[in-house]
């Protein structure tokens, strides 16, 4: 009995799993992709009765409402569970009428029952809705038709009874399921009410589990950036103090902001735009933890009117996570005074589905500080919408130190002594000279450990070449000379 219990769990699973697989890809086409899907099957299933010699009208109503309810099952299934709960309560219609005389009005009221017990089963939170609907309705329909005999107001009242009864009882076990959950499960479910059930987190297999500690030490393990992660902390403590509101009964509203990231390139804007991302899905403020990345080329069409439809269906893509846009006053590329028609068509999109999905979405917006001050200026929309700012330093020489000799590490390789000494200086000098910001910060010390591990590896099969084979140390060691030699080669191109 046990294995075939677990076996029946195992077959509901998987078509469970199924399930959401497929709702997952329904999700991921275009919204216009969809509605012609739909008017397609609509068509061919006309056409098909026009073959065959059905009645056309009938054919188009049965196929329209079979289309709605799939959308329906696949937009919100539980509403869809609970709707064939109703459709089958009506269904007894007919065994009603024959327990009743033939004027009477409690088949109806009967009948009417449903709608109220379907409501009622999805206000209560915390357990299944359409559950709700079936437990209540069955003892209604038992009790109505043992008592009608006796009193047909009698068999009214008692059905109407026990529906409320049960529905009473599973408001119990409902309050009694949210008081067992740990504060951190609270908020997901909380965060997911308020999304479209399509979107809930529990449709998605495979997601990754991201506690709110472990996104906060992806972020600490970042090397400098230390007003950026002060920052960061803030905002996690601000979700942190909303939640504790809500948790009190205060009215707390959903702290999903949008965000204008300030700084030179290759200081890691887009690092602390994924950790950000995985903050807010720890929180369960977001659907996902991932960042769709995009420019201008992205967002903006060939003519006018692409623009609005590229830049929707950028949007539908980084739905229920961080949409990060780089170099973003790239949309505003005004030349000879002439205004920027496709960009400003772009920016309009983003502004309104900045508002319309600011539940659902996060935007960030990046690149240097004086070019986004003057962007923002171009829309008093983006000033309004985009009001968190995040400033990014540039790295320090013992910063750039730090990441170079941690990409050797993760590489496997090493620098000598000499070597970490000709990195000093050579970080140390671009800094002074304010050449970082114009190589690219951090990418400047990924180039630089590359290219000198490039130059190892063609000294030593120079060597090998010579007859001289190199030792296991000299084939993870980064000399001084490699060094220098990348940095000479770097400088000249």
């Amino acid at each position: 009995m046990q294995e075939s219990g677990r076996a029946r769990a195992a077959g509901r699973a998987a078509v469970r799993d199924l399930f959401e697989q497929v709702r997952l890809r329904y999700f991921r086409l275009p919204p216009a992709v969809r509605r012609v899907l739909y008017a397609a099957v609509l068509v061919g299933a006309v056409g098909t009765g026009a073959a065959l010699g059905w009645n056309l009208l009938n054919t188009f109503l049965i196929t329209a409402v079979v289309l709605c309810f799939v959308a329906l099952t696949l937009r919100f299934p539980q509403a869809a569970a609970t709707v064939l709960v109703v459709a089958g309560w009506t269904m007894l219609l007919p065994l009603f009428a024959a327990l009743f005389p033939p004027q009477s009005m409690a088949p109806s009221l009967l009948m009417v029952l449903a709608l109220p017990v379907a409501v009622a089963a999805h206000l209560i939170r915390w357990v299944t809705p359409w559950v709700s609907a079936v437990l209540a309705l069955i003892p209604a329909g038992a009790l109505a038709a043992a008592v009608s005999p006796i009193s047909e107001n009698l068999a009214v009242w008692v059905a109407y009874g026990a529906a409320t009864a049960v529905l009473g009882y599973r408001f119990l076990l409902a309050r009694r399921a949210r008081a067992e959950l740990t504060a951190e499960e609270r908020v997901r479910v909380r965060a997911r009410d308020h999304l479209p059930e399509q979107h809930q987190q529990e449709k998605v297999q495979g997601l990754p589990q991201i506690s709110v500690e472990e996104a906060l030490a992806e972020l600490d393990a970042m090397i400098g950036l230390n007003p950026v992660k002060e920052q960061v902390r803030s905002i996690a403590a601000s979700i942190e103090a909303s939640r504790l509101r809500a948790e009190a009964g205060y009215t707390a509203g959903r702290p999903v902001r949008h965000f204008v990231f300030l700084g030179p390139p290759g200081t890691g804007k887009t690092s602390v735009a994924r950790t950000l991302a995985k903050i807010f899905y720890a929180f369960g403020l977001l659907e996902t933890p991932y960042v769709v990345e995009a420019q201008r080329a992205d967002l903006v069409g060939e003519y006018l009117g692409a623009t609005a439809i590229k830049t929707n269906e950028l949007v539908d893509r980084a739905l229920g996570g961080v949409l990060f846009i780089d170099e973003a006053y790239g949309l505003i590329n005004s030349s000879d005074g002439q205004p920027d028609r496709f960009g400003a068509e772009a920016v309009q999109t983003l502004l309104k589905r900045a508002e319309d999905d600011r539940d659902r979405l996060v935007i960030i917006l990046a690149g240097y500080e004086r070019e986004m001050d003057a962007f923002l200026a171009t829309n008093p929309g983006l000033a309004s919408r985009f009001n968190q700012r995040v400033a990014f330093p540039s790295y320090t020489p013992e910063e750039l130190t730090e990441i170079a000799v941690l990409l050797a590490e993760q590489a496997g390789d090493r620098f000598d002594d000499d070597a970490l000494n000709d990195l000093d200086e050579v970080f140390t000098w671009v800094c002074e000279e304010r050449l970082i910001d114009g190589l690219g910060n951090g990418r400047f010390a990924r180039s630089l450990f590359e290219r000198a591990a490039m130059r190892r590896d063609v000294r030593l099969a120079a060597k090998a070449s010579a007859g001289e084979p190199a030792s296991a140390a000299e084939l993870t060691t980064i000399t001084s000379d490699d060094v220098r030699t990348a940095v000479d080669e770097l400088s000249g191109r």
